[in-house]
């Protein structure tokens, strides 16, 4: 493949390098599951990649050529895996490895070696979802969100300079690749379904291709001008043009593909550049650095390296240093205590290596002596060590190690001590033997005044014999409130004491000052750092939260050299205090930080009684004041000398039983409640013997209950609920359920005579008990749909699932005999038709694929022979660990065993029991292994009988053998956990999931019950809905809702062809459902209405002001709908019809996510990802009452709370964390968490939940699943649906997750409330407006309030009330049509909102309550930074910056008839501003001459132009901003951003007046309302309000309101009154109206446009010439000046043509597939045809020629991808196909209407048939025909060819080919056409894009018109009026 270049593809399950064009070489398939980063060294031909397979990943590098021939390569030496590594990067130049590893959320490089490695990038790095690097420019680039917002992001290869490229109109940026030549960047965002491109300072920023589906796209390639992107839901590869939107190239594949790069030389072109050769002299890292686009060599030194002369790297050799454990990477590393400010990785000078084998550092300490540094690693419940000077991590104590909080080192004694604060205690162990071990000091939890408990930080001062530590303030014995505690005690454990328990509660780390024997310690909670004397007294403050002295949540703390430092868990920040008034950062790096502590050998001094051997002591030399006490590790005690150990002796049991039990005949005695129980709890059955004699004889049980087991009675209902509770089975007999008749809502079993509730019925599920299935005989199941395969169950699969290698059926039907029959069965309709290399691939066996020292899988997977038997599974299927040593290792697969379910009664003979004799006696527990053979072949007496089992069990209290193993038992006031060993005061009913909903405690056994509306399952566990409605599950895949029936898994499509919908809830109204979803896309909410299989009645209920709304949520009670907008940090809420909108919940919300309600209890839950907190808020469903039901963070360990669901019954709320991957559930209130399932293979990044019955549902995006487990544990994981599309949200449809409660006020005439009726609680509600309205006094009703504060900032306008400025009054406006709104307008006859945009150079509009956003001008706006609207005239102003100055120019509202006031002759430059005055017909704008700024006045025309303020006279004048007008004032506002002051005009004296703000305020909008003048300060992010005249009474408005641009206040009543001068016109004009003065006006035309009176006459002859999104005019009368105003919103403009008669314009929109027409003007503008979308949801070029018959009235149009030509009216009626020319693709179409004659052409052919698609004939069959053109009046036909280069002519026949035009004057032609015997053409190439023309007579003549016109150009025309 040398030269040509070709394509590396990564699947699912391998590696292709396949040729562009061509067949796959026989060894360019590497087989290679979950390959995520790849890239190669072109020079070397290698291809490498990061393999990972079950156990293990590895970087693997293969032949380009064969890639069978691979090599593995060491691990980074930085990082002991890369398993988390998900992108790679090779620098060709240097050889240099950068890779992103997404599990530590960081960038690091490594020397070609992988020995020397450097961290570049540890924050604000989380999802990287895309990467790529620049050597020729030094530069690398990213894609993240997740975490953290958005962004497309640059730095230098060495990490620095970090600039954010694309933060704006981005949801989910993924894969991204560079253009090398062009210098470009692009990125597919796969939330918006799109490819973008910018350069690489982020501007030209533009959408290449729409629709195009990113899902699971990792890496895509650009060359030669297409980009190379997988496809995961087509199979393919598609080459997507850059340049054109021409229908992308489609490469077929056999798999799923996630990458796609393109291997050639160009895209790693050779550069000189000192880091080829030997490695540019550096000793560790070379660089590719550049400086002024000269390269250099920048020299980079490992981590505990520096840097000195020559380029050489030494270690960093200091004695004093802090140690520093982190969590974000998580790491240990090495500072200076004295260097200047550092950065994350880039710290300014580092001791040591860092130590990177961690989980999560949250203790420290070091031992000088053996030089070894020790943490505590809580995630992997270890205290490990590794060596200062690097090496491997060793694991010091695993066992017992909970959540260490403290560690510290006793240097003298050489023992290490810890404290726990899951377990209350704290250990010791030998530094030198870990395994001697003992507990000193352990809390009591049943004693609230217990001085160990919940221990963090420890110091010890071996010197004095004193060890000290804190306690966290928590919760005690029966819930009573512990407080912070600092304690003390001798270190050997004795003497412990309590110096400090006032005003603390998170004291933590606790430092010694040996010197003066002071303690210092920080509180977490309370934000202070204080210090006391060691004995307790003399505390003192040291610091604490202040603006001089910031403290944020301190956690660790060192002392060096009079300073205190100390580590801020959430700031990331590692502070100094300098006094008590001044601190500074020594180091900023990402959160959280956790432990700091000094390394400084004069702080390790000293000597004690256990200096010298020990002390004597054998195992433990402990001190204490004055000498040393000898100790033991746990289990053994001293001897007689007290200083050797021996093992201990375990105390005696007590000999009696306590008193008040029933004493059995063998000498036990239990408890008396346990008597004539119906269970025999003595050996010998005498507490149930009922004889005459017995304690049991006449014991009665009450009327309802029912009597069996002799004396056991249970309730009535119980009997034959499908659970034995009698031992011997009665209540379940035929006999006894015969007696009881089922109820009408009941079904009647037909063999156990069950009743079961009807709904059960053919439900899939059999519920009539073992041997009874008629419940689900006769059952009938729907018939599947034709694109659906059936199953031997009848459910219905897709034809995609059939023959795929999973078993969607669950029976196997689907897959039965696919190896060797490549149809279905014959009762199968035969399924639509699949790739033929679909087929081959999995049809034929791909054997023999691995090499010789490689094994290979079943699942023909390849790993390292060395892999094979070494007991950790390294294939998928677990193949590698089968048949080892005759052993086979259990295969994990995707079903985890449901929780273990001690059941009511269970068998007849319950284990441990012992059955024999034939089955005809039970020995009892007690019985067995007596001594004394119960049964007749002494089996009760057999197997492991007498061996000393009890002596090794793990019991905690009583143990009893068996001949099976010991058996635990418990005292008879406690319960047998469900461990099995451990005894308890709870009951088991007390566990977490042993009953499905309730459970009843029944002695040591429980019996499960369930709530009402359930009914207990067979399985005595499981509680089903007794409601007849049949459960469906609902979800969302981006372009379809789909519904699932559950349990029989029968899918369905509601609806298809959406764009891409994400959130998805119900409503049942009576008997009719319906869904709502929302559409990111569209930015609405829809509902629509289930009927039968589809989705009907659809609507847009909300359809104004949505951004990303992600999460829906609806309140059946109350009937309202509830959504969460991520983008704009808020909840609203509707009426579920949409109306009555309003903001519920804004502030104080970083990434709110999925939202979830429950109006029973009045509540409303929804996620948060914000980066410090991540948590789960609630609020009342009236928007009050908010707070923090759960830190994520600290109970979870995660941090994207992604999906939310409630339980109802148990009210509980469950979320799924999709950076933890797991599920959580606690209580409403945030209490009893519990972890459901973590880590598993169908939970790899989940998004969203709910909850049915027993079980969990998500959606996964990794394995595009939908998958259940049960609730509890996690356990019964099963994928219930695969998609082909990422899944997002889903509900479960069913009455019982709709419960109704009591009745509510809401629910009645809507609660009296004449707008929204909100739940605030059971039975409280509250009323509430929507936008725009306020509450009246009566608290019911609603009155208009339409005063808003507008706010622009970037990507939003927010509204905010007037008078409570926290409240947004209107929707907010975002999304990815708003970028960088400013100059804020609007017009209240309308009540619309108008703004430019100046990162998008348009004008939009939207309405102020509702309606959609709008694109009002798209075009002929260049860095437009002045606008303004006369709402009197209804005219928008605005500047456009041109090479020879600015310009102003005016339009009508509707962006239609536009003119230039001022023109570039006017010496206008760097407009910054623009203000018009519509009473009084002024216009004022700001700009700049010869670089002073200046303030000018004109009229509305442009006339009366004249200088109003100068810098000049005002030095103040600098960066004027914000232009406003004072209309009641007579007064002009604006900002100075440059001198940030504030400054007004007054317009009658023509003073200028400064206002004064004080303090660091920079202004950077204002608006004049009334009396008062509102302002935004960009310094300290805030809005204010002060009187107009010198802002004296200055008040703060509202906080969080960072870069703020402009201000404007929405006032109707300010727009009322005059009617202005131009509505006193006696004669209107015919375009625009310009007001003068209050009561004068002039007419002006738009451009090409003359006056003629009030009327306008357009220019009878110009050219006309698209160029993609924009048509422009240039005058034929020599002077070649604009004539047409911009045209907007055109789409692509492909093909242009004209009607004069109506002086319309008519365009093909090739991208949309419509075709349009405008008036010259703008207006009259109409969609006349328009092809509806492809099934496929894929966008094509299907619309590409385009003719006008202006004689007939007719309009012709070309169909490129069905090869037919159609035809219609003008007015896009009658439309009609008039031919088919396939083979043949028409992409120009030309009409000669006198003639009758039509001509198409496209490819290499041209054709000629008559106006009614008769008489077809070819003229011409060449190469690259793009443009054809007529010459009526000499019957002739030119034509543009590429291929030849040359503009060709002929006759209609065909005869006389002749090229008219070749050489110098082209080189790229696409556009031709012909006037007044002038041949015009456009040359895409030609002098950066030109339109020229020629005389006929004499082409070779030709002059270029235009210039520089860009790549873009499309076709031309010329218009004349005939």
């Amino acid at each position: 493949m040398e030269g040509v270049p070709s394509l590396l593809v990564v699947t699912q399950r391998d590696i292709t390098h396949m040729p562009l064009e061509g067949a796959v070489c026989p060894d360019c398939t590497l087989h290679a599951l979950d390959v995520r980063a790849l890239d190669y060294r072109y020079d070397s031909r290698d291809i490498c990649y990061v393999n990972r397979n079950v156990s293990r990943a590895r970087i693997v590098c293969a032949r380009a050529d064969r890639l069978s021939q691979s090599t593995d390569l060491p691990l980074p030496s930085l990082f002991p895996d890369v398993e988390a590594v998900s992108h790679l990067a090779i620098d060709w130049l240097s050889g240099n490895w950068y890779l992103v590893d997404e599990g530590r959320e960081v960038m690091y490089m490594c020397e070609k070696m992988l020995v020397h490695c450097r961290l570049l990038v540890d924050h604000r790095l989380d999802k990287v979802r895309g990467f790529a690097i620049d050597p020729t420019r030094g530069l690398m680039f990213w894609s993240v969100w997740g975490g953290s917002a958005p962004e497309v992001g640059r730095a230098e290869l060495d990490g620095s300079a970090r600039k954010a490229l694309a933060s704006l109109k981005l949801v989910y940026p993924g894969a991204l690749t560079l253009d090398l030549t062009m210098a470009r960047v692009y990125w597919a965002d796969s939330y918006l379904d799109c490819i973008e491109r910018a350069d690489y300072d982020g501007g030209h920023r533009k959408t290449i291709r729409r629709g195009f589906v990113a899902q699971q796209l990792a890496q895509l390639s650009v060359f030669e001008g297409t980009v190379w992107a997988p496809t995961w839901g087509e199979r393919a590869v598609l080459g997507v043009p850059t340049r054109s939107r021409g229908s992308p190239v489609r490469i077929p594949l056999s798999a799923r593909p996630t990458a796609a790069v393109v291997y050639h030389r160009q895209r790693q072109p050779l550069v000189s550049h000192p880091c080829r050769i030997k490695n540019g002299g550096c000793a560790h890292i070379c660089v590719t650095a550049w400086s002024k686009g000269q390269p250099r060599a920048q020299c980079l030194c490992a981590h505990g390296y520096r840097s000195v002369v020559g380029h050489d790297c030494i270690r960093v050799r200091i004695d004093t240093y802090l140690l520093l454990a982190k969590g974000a990477p998580p790491m240990v590393r090495a500072l200076s205590p004295s260097a200047h400010v550092s950065h994350g990785s880039r710290a300014a000078l580092e001791p040591l290596q860092p130590l990177t084998d961690v989980a999560r550092p949250t203790a420290i300490d070091y031992d000088l002596a053996s030089q070894y540094i020790y943490y505590s690693d809580v995630h992997r419940y270890e205290i490990a060590r590794r060596k200062m000077e690097g090496g491997p991590r060793e694991v010091f104590i695993s066992e017992d190690v909970d959540n260490c909080e403290g560690l510290a080192v006793d240097w003298l004694g050489r023992n290490l001590y810890w404290t726990d604060d899951a377990s209350g205690q704290i250990s010791v162990a030998k530094l030198d033997r870990p395994a001697v071990r003992a507990v000193l000091l352990r809390s009591d939890p049943s004693n609230n005044d217990s001085l160990i408990y919940n221990p963090r930080s420890i110091v010890v001062d071996p010197v004095n014999g004193m060890m000290y530590w804190t306690q966290w303030a928590s919760a005690g014995a029966l819930g009573a409130a512990r407080a912070g505690r600092i304690s003390a005690a001798r270190m050997d454990g004795a003497e412990p004491r309590t110096l400090l328990a006032e005003d603390l509660h998170w004291p933590n780390g606790l430092t010694l000052l040996r010197a003066t024997n002071t303690l210092y310690w920080c509180d977490t909670y309370l934000n202070k750092i204080e210090s006391m004397n060691a004995d307790g007294t003399g505390r003192r403050i040291v610091a604490q939260h202040s603006a001089g002295t910031p403290l944020s949540k301190p956690y660790g703390l060192a002392l060096h050299e009079g300073l205190v430092l100390w580590s801020e868990h959430d700031t990331g920040l590692v502070r100094r205090l300098w006094n008590a008034s001044y601190s500074d950062t020594l180091h900023a790096d990402t959160p959280p930080l956790y432990d700091l502590r000094l390394v400084d050998p004069d702080a390790r001094m000293g000597t004690n009684a256990c200096l010298i051997n020990n002390g004597g002591c054998e195992e433990f030399c402990l001190a204490k004041p004055g000498g040393r006490t000898c100790a033991c590790a746990s289990g053994r005690e001293l001897d007689e000398s007290g200083r050797s150990c021996r093992a201990a002796v375990a105390p005696p049991r007590p000999a009696r039983c306590p008193p008040g039990h029933f004493h059995c005949g063998r000498g036990r005695c239990i408890d008396e409640q346990f008597k004539c129980d119906g269970d025999a709890d003595c050996p010998d059955g005498s507490d149930e013997d009922s004889s005459p004699s017995g304690p049991c004889v006449n014991v009665p049980c009450p009327d309802d209950h029912f009597k069996c087991d002799t004396n056991r009675c249970i309730l009535n209902k119980w009997v034959c609920d499908g659970i034995k509770d009698c031992r011997d089975g009665t209540d379940e007999e035929a006999s006894a359920c015969a007696r009881a008749e089922c109820g009408p809502d009941q079904f009647a079993c037909a063999h156990s005579h069950r009743c079961i509730p009807a709904a059960w019925r053919c439900d899939g599920g059999r519920d009539c008990g073992p041997g009874d299935d008629s419940d689900e005989a006769e059952c009938k199941n729907p018939e599947c749909q034709s694109m659906a395969f059936t199953c031997d169950s009848g459910a219905c699969i897709p034809w995609e699932y059939y023959c795929d290698g999973y078993d969607d059926c669950r029976e196997g039907s689907d897959e039965r005999s696919c190896g060797a029959v490549s149809t279905p069965a014959p009762t199968q309709p035969a399924p639509p038709a699949r790739n033929d290399l679909h087929h081959r691939m999995h049809d034929v066996d791909n054997g023999g694929v691995c090499e010789q020292h490689e094994f290979q899988c079943v699942n023909k997977e390849c790993i390292r022979m060395e892999f094979r038997c070494d007991s950790r599974v390294d294939c998928l299927d677990g193949s590698d660990e089968v048949h080892c040593n005759g052993t086979a290792v259990l295969v994990r697969t995707t079903t985890t065993p449901a929780p273990t379910v001690a059941s009511g009664a269970g068998a007849a003979c319950e284990p441990p029991a012992l059955r024999c004799d034939n089955g005809t006696r039970c020995v009892p527990l007690l019985q067995l292994c007596d001594g004394r053979a119960d049964c007749a072949d002494a089996a009760d007496e057999g197997d492991r009988c007498g061996e000393p089992m009890c002596e090794m069990a793990m019991c905690t209290h009583l143990c009893l053998p068996s001949p099976g193993g010991p058996v635990c038992s418990c005292p008879a006031h406690l319960h047998l956990q469900r461990d099995g060993f451990t005894c308890a005061e709870a009951h088991p009913c007390t566990d977490w999931g042993v009953c499905s909903q309730t459970c009843q405690p029944q002695k040591n056994r429980h019996k499960c019950t369930c709530y009402e509306g359930y009914q207990l399952a067979d399985d005595g566990f499981t509680c089903k809905s007794t409601d007849r409605a049949p459960p469906l599950l609902v979800f969302s895949n981006r372009h379809e809702l789909c519904a699932l029936e559950l349990p029989t898994l029968t899918s369905r499509a509601l609806v298809s062809s959406l764009k891409n919908t994400i959130a998805v809830d119900w409503y049942r109204d009576n008997d009719t459902l319906h869904l709502y979803w929302t559409d990111v896309i569209d930015d609405k909410i829809y509902r629509g209405t289930v009927l039968g299989t589809s989705l009907r009645n659809i609507e847009p209920v909300v359809e104004a002001g949505l951004s990303t709304a992600e999460g829906l949520a609806v309140d059946w009670v109350g009937r309202n709908l509830y959504w969460v907008e991520s983008n704009l940090h808020q909840i609203e809420v509707a009426r579920l019809d949409g109306r009555y909108r309003r903001t519920l919940v804004a502030g104080d919300m970083e990434s709110p996510r999925a939202i979830a309600a429950d109006p029973r209890k009045g509540y409303l839950f929804w996620t948060d990802w914000e980066q410090q907190a991540p948590r789960i808020e609630r609020c009342t469903l009236a928007g009050t009452e908010r707070i923090t039901v759960v830190r994520v963070d600290w109970v979870a360990r995660g941090a994207w709370p992604n999906g939310i669901t409630l339980d109802y019954a148990a009210e509980r709320v469950y979320w799924i964390d999709a950076r933890s991957d797991s599920i959580h559930t606690t209580l409403y209130d945030g209490s009893a968490h519990r972890e459901v399932l973590r880590g598993h293979e169908t939970l790899s990044h989940p998004f969203a939940l709910t909850l049915f019955e027993s079980h969990v549902y998500w959606t996964d995006w990794r394995s595009n699943s939908v998958v259940r487990a049960d609730k509890w544990r996690g356990g019964d994981v099963a994928v219930v649906q695969r998609t082909l599309t990422q899944p997002f949200d889903l509900k479960v449809v069913h009455p019982s997750r709709q419960p109704r409660g009591a009745p509510h006020p809401c629910e009645t005439d809507n609660g009296g409330c004449s707008h929204l009726c909100l739940v605030e609680s059971a039975t409280v509600r509250r009323c509430a407006c929507p936008h725009v309205m306020r509450l009246a006094a009566d608290g019911v009703r609603c009155e208009p309030h339409e005063r808003v504060l507008l706010v622009a900032r970037g990507g939003e306008v927010r509204g905010l009330d007037l008078d409570e400025p926290a409240v947004h009054t209107i929707p907010t406006v975002s999304g990815p049509q708003l970028a960088q709104p400013t100059s804020l307008q609007f017009l209240a006859a309308d009540y619309a909102l108008f703004w430019i945009d100046v990162a998008t150079n348009e004008i939009k509009r939207t309405g102020l309550t509702r309606g959609p956003l709008r694109t009002v001008v798209d075009t002929g706006l260049e860095s437009p930074r002045g606008f303004a609207l006369d709402w009197l005239a209804h005219l928008l102003f605005y500047t456009s910056a041109r090479p020879g100055g600015d310009v102003i120019a005016v339009c009508t509202l509707a962006g239609e008839r536009h003119a230039l006031l001022f023109d570039e002759s006017a010496a206008l430059h760097n407009i910054t501003s623009l203000a018009v005055d519509p009473r009084r017909g002024k216009l004022y704008w700001s700009h700049s001459v010869d670089g002073f700024e200046r303030i000018e006045e004109a009229n509305e025309d442009g006339s009366a132009r004249r200088t109003l303020v100068t810098y000049g006279a005002d030095p103040q004048l600098a960066g004027v901003v914000g232009l406003t007008i004072d209309v009641n004032g007579h007064r002009l506002y604006w900002v100075n951003s440059d001198s940030a002051t504030m400054q007004y005009y007054e317009l009658g004296s023509g003073k200028s007046h400064t206002l004064s703000v004080g303090g660091r305020a920079r202004p950077s909008a204002l608006e004049v309302h009334g009396s008062r003048l509102y302002w935004a300060d960009t310094e300290e992010g805030t809005l204010h309000v002060c009187d107009k005249d010198a802002c004296a009474d200055d008040r703060l408005l509202r906080n969080g309101t960072e870069g703020v641009v402009s201000l404007r206040v929405y006032d109707a009543d300010a727009q009322k009154g005059d009617a202005g001068a131009c509505a006193l016109r006696a004669q209107a004009c015919a375009h625009l109206c310009l007001p003068t003065s209050d009561k004068t006006s002039v007419c002006t035309c738009a451009a090409g446009y003359r006056a003629h009176g009030v009327q306008c006459v357009g220019v009878s002859e110009l050219l006309v010439y698209s160029m993609n999104w924009e048509v422009r005019g240039l005058a034929l009368d020599g002077t070649h000046t604009p004539v047409l105003g911009p045209l907007s919103q055109l789409g692509m403009a492909t093909s242009i043509d004209f009607y004069a008669a109506e002086d319309y314009l008519y365009w093909a929109d090739s991208e949309h597939g419509m075709v349009w027409r405008v008036r010259r003007d703008g207006t009259g503008r109409q969609l006349l045809t328009e092809r509806a979308p492809p099934a496929d949801a894929q966008p094509r070029d299907w619309l590409s020629g385009l003719a006008i018959d202006w004689a007939a009235g007719n309009m012709y149009w070309s169909d490129s991808q069905r090869n037919l030509v159609e035809v219609g009216r003008l007015d896009g009626a009658s439309r009609y196909v008039l031919l088919d020319s396939d083979p043949l693709t028409p992409t120009a179409l030309a009409v000669d209407p006198v003639h009758g004659w039509l001509f198409l052409a496209g490819g290499g052919w041209i054709q000629r048939a008559r106006l009614d698609g008769s008489d077809l004939r070819l003229l011409y069959n060449g190469t690259a025909v793009t443009d054809i053109a007529l010459d009526p009046a000499a019957r002739q036909i030119y034509w543009t060819d590429n291929s030849e280069v040359a503009i060709w002519r002929s006759s209609y026949e065909g005869e006389g080919r002749t090229a008219v035009v070749r050489g110098a004057a082209l080189q790229h032609p696409v556009a031709v056409a012909v006037h007044a015997d002038t041949l015009y053409w456009l040359d895409t190439m030609l002098d950066g894009g030109s339109v020229l023309s020629a005389p006929l007579g004499n082409t070779s003549a030709s002059r270029v018109l235009l210039s520089a016109a860009g790549d873009s150009l499309k076709d031309l025309l010329v218009r004349y009026l005939d």
